[in-house]
């Protein structure tokens, strides 16, 4: 049944070429393309109606729902004590017994101190979030007043 459709298809196919002047371009064999969808259309065109259905499928009784990935159960008995000990001298070496370098010293930095153009506009926007929350403002007010102070000393010594 395939290879007479096939053969009509070929046929026609020869048949279009040749009106559209490409018949030096056909083949007597159809194309692996040709063969796909008429094998395809055909085993479509086979399914009886009623095993079609409109209802969706349900994963957990299909055949696709089938455990091919298993975790392998195999652990070696020592892992975890070795992985706690490893965390456990790791941890000690790093908090305890290393020394203190450069980049430790730049961790206790704060960002004021880093970038002081940022201390004012912040201390600006966060006073009325104080008061508004009911907290003491005078520390703050007092370094603002003093930050508006050294910049201005800045700028009329630039000046």
């Amino acid at each position: 049944m395939i290879n007479r459709q096939i053969t009509k298809l070929t046929v026609l196919h020869r048949m279009y070429l040749q009106a559209q002047g490409h018949l030096s371009k056909v083949r007597s064999w159809p194309s692996l393309y040709q063969v796909q969808s008429i094998h395809t259309t055909a085993s479509c065109l086979k399914k009886p109606k009623k095993d079609i259905s409109s209802e969706p499928y349900r994963f957990t009784t299909s055949n696709a729902n089938m455990k091919s990935l298993t975790m392998s159960t195999e652990v070696n008995e020592y892992q975890g004590p070795i992985v706690a000990l490893s965390l456990v001298v790791f941890l000690a070496y790093f908090l305890y017994l290393r020394e203190e370098n450069d980049w430790d010293e730049q961790l206790n930095v704060t960002l004021f101190e880093r970038v002081p153009s940022v201390e004012e506009p912040h201390l600006i926007q966060a006073i009325p979030r104080m008061k508004q929350r009911g907290e003491d403002t005078t520390e703050a007010e007092a370094r603002l007043k003093e930050l508006i102070q050294q910049r201005q000393a800045k700028e009329r010594a630039n000046s």
